[in-house]
């Protein structure tokens, strides 16, 4: 990786058992590139300039999460806008098609002042899809006086095992086995929906997949929500009978 880039700083930061990156004179947006940055297992603060001076972009071709946590992880995210983050799934791999921008997986992640905008996450073949913005399993997960606008689970049609469409669930964050804090933070016009059935051998009609939780999807966890605001939102169910 370059000298003084964000893959490079997080390599170096991981190497020292933690320690924090801090973008100075930077403005506009910075892209992530064709592969996936490394997945933070440590102590790790990201501290930016201010979400309206800074932009994370997700990858252009998907297959990740813009920025990927681990169990061991302690971490603070601050000043930044995260967007066109892009997870989808394709493969075997448990977690695929969750997260667009943030995917926590035992994780304790604080995040303030920041926007996560125009993220996705989309189960491209069939199944499901997770947390359009941010998608945590176990862990802890903390937001305070941070934007979510135009967040998307979509799932994929048609599931092999069930002929049944896919699930879609939390436009802006899903939450499972964790404790979710929101404080003062505003969700708007984020959405989930549903895979479309199809019809499979013999003319068999399956049914659309359900959407659960346009803004935010929690389940198996404790979760405290303050002062926080939610406008046009939605959630829906994929449609029945698509032929394929």
């Amino acid at each position: 990786p370059p000298p003084g880039s964000l893959r490079q700083a997080i390599i170096d930061a991981s190497a020292a058992g933690g320690g924090d990156i801090v973008f100075s004179n930077v403005s506009g947006a910075i892209g992530v590139a064709t592969r996936p940055l490394p997945t933070i297992t440590n102590n790790i603060n990201i501290y930016g300039p201010g979400a309206n001076v800074l932009s994370l972009r997700g990858r252009s071709d998907g297959y990740a999460s813009t920025l990927n946590f681990g169990a061991g992880a302690v971490c603070v995210i601050s000043g930044l806008t995260l967007s066109n983050g892009y997870a989808y799934y394709d493969s075997t791999d448990t977690y695929f098609g969750s997260g667009g921008a943030v995917l926590n997986v035992g994780g304790t992640l604080f995040l303030h002042d920041c926007v996560f905008a125009n993220n996705l996450a989309f189960n491209i073949v069939y199944g499901n899809a997770c947390g359009g913005g941010i998608a945590t399993f176990g862990g802890a997960l903390t937001c305070s006086n941070c934007m979510f606008s135009a967040n998307y689970a979509l799932a994929g049609a048609l599931s092999q095992s069930s002929k049944n469409g896919g699930m879609a669930f939390g436009g802006a964050i899903y939450m499972k086995g964790g404790i979710l804090n929101l404080v003062n933070c505003t969700f708007s016009t984020n959405s989930v929906c549903g895979g479309r059935s199809g019809q499979v051998g013999g003319g068999y009609y399956g049914e659309g997949g359900d959407g659960f939780g346009g803004a935010v999807y929690c389940c198996d966890s404790v979760a405290t929500i303050w002062s926080c605001a939610f406008s046009s939102n939605s959630a829906a169910g994929g449609d029945r009978g698509a032929k394929f």
